[in-house]
């Protein structure tokens, strides 16, 4: 929507909050969750944040499927060399 302070706000929010039936949620969003959140904080110049993120998507997805190994290697040279690398 354009409207990137509320996304992060929003992602920060899923994170922090824990409920009951979570795993379920997790299994489909959180790792991409994690992405758009390190991308948001990338463009706001916030590169500790960004690199949080985006080193939490490599551990979280460190064994995940072949066709998932791109993103991740991905997110671990911006966890690495936070900035606008893209």
């Amino acid at each position: 929507a354009g409207k990137p302070d509320s996304a992060l706000v929003t992602y920060e929010r899923y994170l922090a909050t824990p409920w009951l039936f979570r795993y379920e949620v997790d299994a489909v969003e959180l790792g991409w969750a994690l992405k758009r959140l390190g991308e948001l904080y990338e463009d706001k110049g916030d590169r500790s944040k960004a690199a949080a993120a985006f080193s939490k998507l490599g551990l979280l997805w460190d064994r995940a499927d072949l066709h998932l190994q791109g993103v991740v290697a991905d997110a671990r040279r911006r966890a690495e060399f936070p900035g606008p690398l893209r």
